[in-house]
Parts: C-alpha cells; structure tokens; sequence
C-alpha cells in the first residue's frame, strides 16, 4: 500500500450529502457531499423502512427529492470524469467485524474454517444488539466473546456518534472521516499469525501501540520500532524485490 499526500482518498468515509439531480431513468441521484465531483447514488442503496436485505423495489423518485439529505458513505474514490460511488447503506469496520446499521444479517468470512464458522456465529449472536447486522472478519479467528463485544460495543458508540453529528447542522459536510493508510492496514491485516511488525518511524509506531492497546493488546509485543543505521527497506530487499 502506498499513501500519497496529494491523493487523498475519501472511500469510508461518511458524509451528509444534499440531493441535487434525481435520474429515474439510471434510477439514481447526484449527490452534493462536499466534494468538487457529485457523488452517485443508486436507488439499490437506499435505506427505507422496511427494506429486505438492504434492497428496495421502490423507485428513486418515490425515495429521494432534489434538496433532501442524506446520509452516505462513499464507497469508490472520483476517478477522471467520473463522481465517488456512495452508498446510503454505512457499515464502519472495526478489528474483528464490521458493523452494518439497520439490518439483521450475520456474515462470516468464507475463509475461516467451518467448525469456527459456527462457534463465531453462536458467539456473536449472544452479543449482537438488535436492529446491527455484523460482517465477521477472518481477523475474528482468535479472538475472545469478550473482544468480539468490545468491537461491538465501541462500533455502536461510534454509530452512534455518527448519527448524532448528522442531525447537527446542515449538508453537505463530512461527518466521519475513515484512519489514515498506516492505521487501515493494522486494523485489516495484522493479526496474531504475524511474528513482528516493524516500524522505521517514531510516531508511526505511537500511532499502531495507542491503536492496538485499545483494539488489540495481545499484538502489542509483536511491534517493534526498526532504529538501525540501515534504512528499513533495505535491511530487508523491499526495494529490490
């Protein structure tokens, strides 16, 4: 993965939008969420009451007018002439699992052995609060009932706090912004099969301890800071290979 500083991506993150152009004819609307580009929106990512399974039959004109707003997490980065994919259906990715506001669906990472497949599932039935759907990740595989809730539970609260900042003032604004690049791949990638994650950055590696300490303390061991005279990447051929 590489972070630049001028390319700064905004998939994940969730924003207010405001309504600007409904198209019955794509069945979707353009999108007002900040950016210099309106973002798209297809009628299939829509949240209304009584939806089944995150989709609704009902057309975009019959959901959506010019000027209303709406919460939406983009899903797809602008690329050239076309506008960032957004989604009216957020889901906010944690440690173990992703959290899916308004929906009741349990989904297990298909690579995960089954007999773990079921225990997941038992476990996270026992905590799941009603009315979130959960995304089990393969990162779950070692993790405890109790860290299983703890992602849970902080998840809610940051749910929470997103619907709260939503309803305080107008769109379109930014109404959570997803980590930066470094804390994505821990929270995605690193798990308890790694023997050790070296860092060559002093404040990368504050910013991956702080993280794990409250995501994921058993890891905390396994992070190193790299302070030898030689650079990192070619102590290990990483710019070779």
């Amino acid at each position: 993965y590489v972070a630049r500083e001028d390319s700064d991506s905004v998939a994940g993150n969730i924003y207010l939008g405001v309504a600007r152009n409904i198209l019955p004819g794509m069945e979707a609307a353009f999108l007002d969420f900040g950016a210099s580009k309106n973002g798209v929106l297809y009628a299939s990512d829509i949240s209304v009451s009584g939806r089944n399974n995150g989709r609704t039959q009902k057309r975009i004109e019959e959901v959506l007018s010019e000027g209303d707003e709406v919460l939406v997490q983009v899903t797809k980065d602008a690329m050239g002439a076309k506008g960032a994919r957004l989604t009216g259906l957020p889901s906010l990715p944690g440690r173990y699992l992703v959290l899916v506001p308004d929906s009741d669906n349990v989904g297990i990472s298909r690579r995960l052995p089954d007999s773990d497949r079921s225990r997941l599932r038992e476990a996270i039935n026992k905590v799941r609060p009603k009315g979130y759907g959960v995304i089990v990740r393969t990162a779950a595989l070692y993790a405890s009932p109790e860290e299983l809730a703890a992602d849970i539970s902080r998840l809610v609260k940051q749910w929470e706090k997103i619907k709260e900042d939503a309803s305080n003032g107008n769109g379109p604004r930014l109404v959570h912004k997803e980590p930066e690049l470094l804390t994505k791949v821990i929270r995605e990638h690193f798990t308890a099969d790694f023997r050790r994650l070296l860092l060559d950055h002093k404040e990368s590696y504050d910013t991956v301890i702080k993280y794990l300490q409250a995501t994921a303390p058993d890891l905390v061991s396994k992070v190193q800071l790299y302070e030898d005279p030689i650079p990192l990447f070619d102590r290990y051929h990483v710019d070779d290979q």
